[in-house]
């Protein structure tokens, strides 16, 4: 038997060794494109699992042969994606009370859940505009603001990172802020000469969904108005959604604050009333 009967022999029974070694004998030869070509057609074989037609790879330099099936192998790539992916929801889930306190939330408010409040509630979860909830002290407004952010996380769908590595794009996360908290970012980016103040608010206008807390507690000055009219116009005008908790209706707000800020909270999100007994008083 010749040579390159051997190579085919032992290609055509999968000893891919076996066959290596013989068609090493027929390099430099005349005959060595036909001994390549034996090893390609060693992988025409249907594939054992689907029966589709195969792949092979042969390195003309160092003669290894790689054999696989395109289907199979798209099958298994999609498979360890989709695991992976579950996976990142998997650990967002578990981590969900980390991730809200590295966002914002003060510790009272990361056990925060929708189904802590009646099922009339429920209609604004899946709401696509922003909220101005307005209410007395203690009536569970950061509460449910928090509920809702809570719930945005969960409902955020991972992006592909690199091979099989999946997670939440950190651009995609809610934050949370009081209001009088942001302002005093703001000021101390005066004294800062490692972040400046468009750093700052560029933060909280860029954020697909922003929480603001407590808005109205703050002392009104022409400095706070800028400052708080820069922002909420800002995501008015690329009517990106945004969380307001305040004690003060609208109309009393525009009154403390300002007409044109009231009107972008008004053209932001949708206004509701949050009514009660103060929760921290409930026992």
């Amino acid at each position: 038997m010749s040579t390159l009967e051997l190579v085919k022999k032992s290609a055509q029974m999968n000893d891919f060794l076996e066959a290596k070694k013989h068609a090493e004998d027929l390099r430099d030869t005349t005959l060595w494109n036909e001994a390549i070509q034996a090893l390609r057609d060693a992988g025409k074989s249907p594939c054992p699992t689907c029966q589709s037609k195969q792949t092979i790879i042969v390195s003309e330099k160092t003669l290894d042969v790689y054999v696989f099936c395109e289907n199979c192998r798209t099958k298994e790539i999609e498979e360890k994606d989709r695991l992976a992916k579950e996976q990142a929801k998997k650990s967002i889930e578990v981590n969900i009370e980390k991730i809200l306190s590295t966002h914002g939330v003060p510790k009272r408010f990361l056990k925060a859940h929708i189904e802590d409040f009646p099922k009339k509630f429920m209609s604004l979860v899946d709401g696509d505009r922003g909220y101005y909830f307005h209410g007395g002290s203690g009536v569970g407004k950061t509460h449910f603001a928090v509920a809702l952010m809570r719930n945005e996380i969960l409902n955020l769908e991972p992006e592909q990172k690199n091979y099989h590595k999946w997670d939440i794009p950190s651009e995609k996360m809610p934050l949370f802020v009081p209001v009088i908290e942001l302002l005093l970012d703001i000021r101390n980016s005066y004294n800062n000469t490692s972040i400046s103040e468009k750093t700052i608010i560029d933060k909280y206008t860029h954020v697909d969904l922003l929480v603001l807390d407590d808005l109205g507690a703050e002392k009104t000055t022409e400095w706070v108005l800028q400052a708080l009219y820069t922002i909420i116009d800002r995501r008015s005008r690329e009517e990106m959604r945004t969380i307001i908790t305040s004690n003060l209706s609208l109309t009393e707000l525009k009154n403390k604050l300002d007409n044109r800020i009231a009107s972008r909270i008004a053209g932001l999100c949708d206004v509701q009333e949050i009514e009660g007994k103060d929760r921290r008083l409930i026992r």
